[in-house]
């Protein structure tokens, strides 16, 4: 089973509704992890535990939305700007 089809099937199963949910809650959980971490009362690894739930769940949003493509290229879009930027100011003091 392709990673999509388990994303497709936990759709159908929970409901579009409840993984949106999951979703914030994942977010939540992550917002939580980075405050915890920045405090040295969380060790890396549970932040990285909370970005995978989080990226599991927006390639679920992806995936049933069927934007995967679409934000594949916002993202490389997002870098170019970012890239401009860094660029733009490195050569300013």
């Amino acid at each position: 089973m392709t990673k999509n089809e388990i994303y497709r099937e936990a759709i159908t199963k929970f409901g579009w509704q409840s993984q949106v949910n999951m979703l914030v809650e994942e977010i939540g959980e992550l917002l939580s992890a980075l405050n915890k971490y920045e405090r040295g009362r969380v060790e890396l690894s549970d932040v990285t535990t909370e970005v995978a739930d989080v990226r599991i769940m927006i390639e679920q949003l992806e995936v049933v939305l069927d934007i995967h493509d679409d934000v594949e290229c916002e993202i490389k879009r997002k870098i170019e700007r970012l890239k401009y930027r860094l660029d733009k100011k490195g050569g300013e003091k």
